[in-house]
């Protein structure tokens, strides 16, 4: 039988990684206006110009969700 000790430890694991989890889809790509746009919880960080690819986008949104994932200490 797991001890309290062990219970508490997988409690706040759990608890950490849904925060992180919820951090992480705060972030999306968006479609506006015929550009593309880095947005969290709705609002634009950055604009993408037309010559950066998917690869790119999707390099810096994996940055900035770990970024703020670090920042929040998760």
């Amino acid at each position: 039988m797991k001890t309290i000790k062990e219970l508490i430890a997988a409690f706040k694991a759990k608890e950490m990684e849904k925060k992180a989890n919820e951090l992480r889809a705060q972030f999306r790509v968006d479609e506006r206006d015929g550009f593309v746009w880095l947005t969290h919880n709705g609002v634009a960080i950055i604009k993408f110009d037309d010559a950066v690819t998917a690869d790119n986008i999707s390099a810096m949104i994996e940055s900035a969700r770990k970024t703020a994932t670090s920042f929040a200490r998760l």
